[in-house]
């Protein structure tokens, strides 16, 4: 339990008189603000006990933010070497990408060459085509002349 504020009452209530109040009014007040007073202040050991109690959590509170700091500090750390990675992720997929777009360009001619080559086989064939066509035809004629 705290320990209650004594007010020295009747050496307040003697200065009282002594300035001119009459003894019952100033023992009177003297009763009041020293209740009053009582309540609502505190000795020297329990503001010095508060002081060490406020002092405790000050420190503990320094020990917290000390630790938020560092764990900040850590979260900066990984963040930056995430954002190394993600960089370095970026950088690999443009490769990729520039690789992509040469190997389509490169197929683009591949399919243009074999379209080609195709168009000339077809036609080529259509040559021989028709010209066994002619052949056969004109053989036929011989037969029937």
């Amino acid at each position: 339990m705290a320990e209650q504020l004594m007010i020295d009452t009747l050496g307040m209530a003697d200065k009282l008189e002594n300035s001119g109040f009459a003894r019952s009014q100033a023992e009177g007040l003297a009763r009041a603000l020293g209740g009053e007073l009582s309540d609502r202040l505190v000795s020297q050991p329990q503001f010095s006990m508060t002081v060490t109690d406020l002092h405790g959590e000050i420190g503990a509170l320094a020990a917290e933010i000390r630790q938020l700091r560092t764990r900040i500090n850590d979260l900066e750390t990984r963040i930056e070497a995430l954002e190394t990675r993600i960089e370095a992720l970026e950088t690999r997929i443009e490769a990729l990408e520039a690789r992509m777009d040469r190997l389509e360009a490169r197929m683009d001619r591949l399919e243009a060459k074999l379209e080609g080559e195709f168009k000339a086989i077809h036609t080529k064939f259509w040559f021989l085509y028709s010209a066994l066509g002619l052949l056969l035809a004109l053989g036929l004629l011989e037969t029937f002349s």
